[in-house]
């Protein structure tokens, strides 16, 4: 069984492979039917299959490996030939129930069926029947969460491919024990591993749910956003302090609102989703709120009127949030996750909907607290809130081959202030031992800043900017005056001329000064 299915890929290839001459067709189809008879000997025995959770496993592989034959093959009974769907069914079923040693391989196999038979699933209502018996493993402890997940997936593929509203009815009633599990872990003494899982299972249906909205409205989410929805108030007004079941929780908004952003409730849910997310951050400061928000952002790019406005107002109420809370006593080094979170909304801010942090009275505080976060010292830079900031800071230089040109004057009257003590941090976090995974980020920006403004009227000015730092022995102790003077040269000659040499000398400035290699490499990018 095992030699079998290791080689099915073979197997099936062989057997479909087109333009096979009388011979090979012949062997093929014997392959075939070998196969076959195979399957149907696994299914019919269950007394040898399930003495032995090895020979169990194998079979469930055997038939998760060739579910296209569980069509092919046919059975004869009292009620002349039926498919071998159910019978599979009913082994991974029997076996699920049995050992639970084999369960990866049965909920497995249980995926590779339903995403090759799903339609001839759908019409046969027995084979239906097992399907949604399924739904009760989903609240069982004993069951891993990844075969939970599969299983949550397996099942909803089939069903969400059900013609009009019975597909709806049948994700509704196959969720219903789920919800009702999540709702009972609320009204009793609840723990957040439990409720945590119910989330995570639901978010599994949620994310197979994007399909077309019917002519009469109908869609396969209506039952399961009914019952939901209340549920996810009860969740949030319960539990909205507990950050492992927040981060589940806006997990989940996020399925809900990419998957079925198509759904005209959704819109209409949108203000509800944004007003959670901001209440939570207000009393909270978890990072998932705004990482929630990001995705909101990035999914209703292009709302206007109404949701526009939504929008505008949920950035302005975050910075405010944000700003009081590093003021009050939480510095970016203490809060690496919050600040990450941050800059990646704003960045988000930056390509979907620029008017509204450009043109809004938060910006200069925010480049403001991208030049904090880079001033905590070359060495204690975090990787992932540093590469958010620098990652803003560079898309915002990028002014002029963007769609920001028309904001050019409310960039310039920042960055040209700003940008002296950011490319200063810049330049000694790359000399002065940051770690090596943020160098490319560094250089990125470095690049995107000296680009943009030393092609402009403001170039002797922005020369000072480099020099300035480069010329301090204290960053460049490892290069004499003289190679000091030619690496600020080459630093702003290559910023205009060459993306890819300009990197280059960065990178060997950066080993040179964390003494990684000898300054004679520089000599090249003197020529």
């Amino acid at each position: 069984l095992l030699v079998i299915s290791h080689t099915s890929k073979e197997a099936k290839s062989w057997i479909e492979m087109p333009d096979k001459n009388a011979e090979q067709r012949n062997d093929a189809e014997v392959t075939k039917n070998i196969i076959i008879g195979l399957i149907k000997e696994v299914l019919s025995n269950h007394q040898t299959m399930f003495s032995n959770s090895l020979v169990l496993k194998a079979g469930c592989k055997l038939l998760g490996a060739f579910p296209a034959f569980l069509i092919d093959g046919s059975c004869e009974s009292d009620r002349g030939k039926y498919s071998l769907l159910v019978p599979a069914l009913n082994y991974f079923l029997l076996a699920l129930r049995k050992d639970l040693s084999v369960s990866r391989s049965v909920t497995t196999g249980i995926k590779s069926v339903c995403v090759v038979c799903e339609k001839a699933l759908t019409l046969d209502n027995e084979a239906s029947n097992i399907l949604m018996g399924l739904s009760k493993f989903l609240t069982e402890v004993h069951i891993e969460l990844e075969d939970q997940l599969l299983i949550a997936e397996s099942v909803t593929r089939v069903f969400v491919s059900v013609e009009g509203s019975k597909a709806s009815d049948l994700v509704g009633e196959f969720s219903a024990p789920l919800l009702q599990m999540l709702v009972l872990n609320l009204n009793a003494e609840w723990n957040s591993e439990g409720i945590c899982k119910s989330l995570q299972i639901i978010g599994q249906i949620v994310r197979f749910l994007d399909t077309p909205v019917t002519y009469d409205g109908c869609h396969s989410s209506n039952k399961l956003l009914g019952h939901l929805i209340p549920i996810l108030d009860q969740v949030f007004m319960t539990c909205k302090e507990n950050e492992p079941i927040m981060c589940q929780f806006f997990s989940l908004v996020e399925r809900v609102m990419s998957s079925l952003r198509m759904v005209p409730n959704i819109q209409n849910l949108l203000p509800s989703f944004l007003g959670t997310m901001f209440e939570c951050y207000a009393v909270t400061h978890f990072p998932c709120c705004l990482d929630c928000m990001k995705v909101a952002v990035e999914i209703f790019c292009s709302e206007v009127g109404e949701t526009a406005e939504h929008f505008k107002e949920l950035f302005r109420r975050v910075c405010a949030e944000t700003f009081n809370f590093v003021k009050q006593g939480h510095p970016p080094n203490s809060i690496h996750n919050l600040i990450a979170s941050f800059f990646s909304l704003a960045y988000r801010y930056l390509l979907y909907r620029p008017s509204q942090i450009l043109l809004g009275p938060d910006l200069p505080i925010i480049v403001e607290l991208a030049t904090v976060c880079l001033d905590t010292g070359a060495e204690s830079l975090e990787r992932e809130s540093s590469r958010a900031v620098l990652l803003f800071v560079g898309k915002l230089a990028q002014q002029s081959k963007t769609i920001f040109e028309e904001y050019t004057e409310e960039i310039d009257k920042i960055l040209l202030g700003k940008g002296g003590r950011l490319c200063g941090l810049i330049l000694r976090a790359i000399a002065l031992g940051s770690p090596s995974m943020l160098w490319a980020n560094l250089i990125d920006c470095l690049y995107l800043l000296l680009n943009e403004y030393l092609q402009r009227a403001q170039k002797e000015f922005v020369k000072n900017w480099v020099m300035a730092t480069v010329y301090d022995p204290s960053i460049t102790a490892a290069l004499s005056v003289q190679d000091r003077q030619n690496v600020a040269e080459a630093i702003i000659r290559l910023a205009i001329e060459s993306k890819q040499r300009f990197k280059a000398l960065m990178l060997d400035f950066a080993k040179i000064c964390n003494h990684l290699m000898t300054a004679d490499g520089l000599l090249a990018y003197y020529i």
